[in-house]
């Protein structure tokens, strides 16, 4: 196995599609921080406070959670769903591998992919967040209206990004489960963009079927489309809202065990998809 591993993260860390996505980063920083500094000049607490300007920022959340759930996406895409499709994984089996014990690894270098990738993100953060905010010694979260000085300001960060990793990591699940029944790079990228945009559309359609469903809390029912999680959910799970923090740990459980169970499952009939 630790050849296996070897031998699949030396073959995946060579794709120049994957330094690709790293290498946008930056970008995407650089934009996200350029957008943020033109909504921070016309929006105050106040002003957020009494007229709901927070919706400026929306905008900008949504965009980095589609960038987001796109990357896990066109990882697996060009890992599990490309080998698959080209029958590349076959050479592996026949060096005596079995197909659980493939996926397993492919799915170990995904993650560690997705973590590093993670990491990056949070560094480009700081640095290019360094160079093109003013500097301030407190800085107010527009969501709790709090004032936060540096150090608290770093520990809500990475508070922030280990939540984004756990939530991305399961989404990563089930992007290759789906790939390893379809078997197909194009199929497996349309379906996790649909599915992306469909998290964003799940909860529209809560907010239209709500008043008939008195029952129905939709900012906690929401939770169960990963995007909304990660794009309403994870600030009130770190800041201590304990009854979020429980349906997102359900829902996470639940996903989890969901995915892990049909690939287990799937990966254990040998060459079934192959």
């Amino acid at each position: 196995m630790k050849l296996l591993i070897k031998n699949e993260a030396m073959r995946y860390f060579k794709k120049k599609s994957l330094w690709g996505l790293y290498l946008s980063i930056p970008l995407m920083v650089a934009l996200m921080v350029s957008q943020a500094v033109k909504a921070n000049e016309i929006v105050s607490v106040e002003k957020v406070a009494t007229f709901h300007t927070f919706a400026l920022y929306m905008p900008l959340h949504k965009i980095f959670t589609f960038y987001l759930f796109a990357i896990p996406v066109i990882m697996t895409g060009m890992s599990i769903a490309s080998e698959y499709e080209n029958s590349e994984i076959r050479m592996i089996l026949i060096r005596g591998y079995s197909t659980r014990q493939v996926y397993l690894v492919k799915l170990l270098i995904l993650l560690l992919s997705l973590f590093l990738f993670i990491v990056a993100y949070l560094i480009c953060s700081y640095i290019i967040g360094f160079i093109m905010f003013p500097k301030e010694n407190q800085i107010i979260s527009f969501l709790s209206h709090e004032a936060l000085n540096p150090t608290q300001c770093l520990l809500l960060t990475v508070k922030y990004y280990i939540a984004v990793l756990l939530i991305l990591s399961v989404f990563t699940l089930g992007i290759s489960l789906l790939a390893i029944m379809v078997c197909s790079v194009v199929t497996t990228t349309v379906f996790g963009m649909l599915f992306i945009l469909g998290g964003f559309g799940f909860y529209l359609i809560l907010q239209v079927i709500q008043p008939y469903l008195f029952s129905l809390d939709a900012s906690l029912f929401s939770l169960w489309s990963l995007p909304m999680m990660q794009l309403k959910g994870i600030y009130s799970m770190i800041t201590g809202h304990q009854e979020m923090l429980r349906e997102s740990v359900i829902v996470l459980s639940v996903y989890l065990s969901v995915f892990l169970g049909l690939s287990y499952y799937l990966t254990g009939k040998q060459d079934q998809f192959i």
